[in-house]
């Protein structure tokens, strides 16, 4: 019960942090980038994460079931986990070569292809 409270506790300075974080650090980030810039980052953030729901495609609800059905069994356990983390790999891999070839196909993406390309390693490590 004691690592339940303490747990507790961890997870409420986590999901606080979590807001109180971009409250201070936002106003400063906007006056150093001004309004065009936010809009650009804002822009090219959407659609990475766009792709990023691409590249989940409901794995952590398939997940989830997967792992609860065979918790009991080690080696299963371990092949349905190494089988998940190769079908999240193929998926985000999957979703990496579409974005780059949409941010060099579609012209609207033309003005932010720099922040694309950093937006594919925000992909790859999400």
């Amino acid at each position: 019960m004691q690592s339940l409270k303490k747990n507790f506790i961890y997870n409420a300075i986590l999901t606080m942090s979590g807001y109180i974080f971009p409250l201070m650090v936002y106003p400063y980030v906007s006056r150093v980038l001004g309004v065009a810039n936010i809009g650009a980052c804002n822009f090219v953030d959407s659609i990475v994460e766009y792709f990023t729901i691409l590249s989940m495609m409901g794995m952590n609800t398939i997940g989830i079931r997967e792992i609860a059905k065979c918790k009991n069994d080690q080696q299963k356990l371990d092949n349905v986990f190494s089988q998940l983390f190769s079908l999240n790999t193929l998926t985000t891999i999957t979703a990496i070569i579409i974005l780059i070839i949409a941010t060099n196909i579609v012209p609207k993406f033309a003005p932010y292809k720099d922040l694309l390309y950093i937006g594919v390693g925000k992909l790859f490590f999400n």
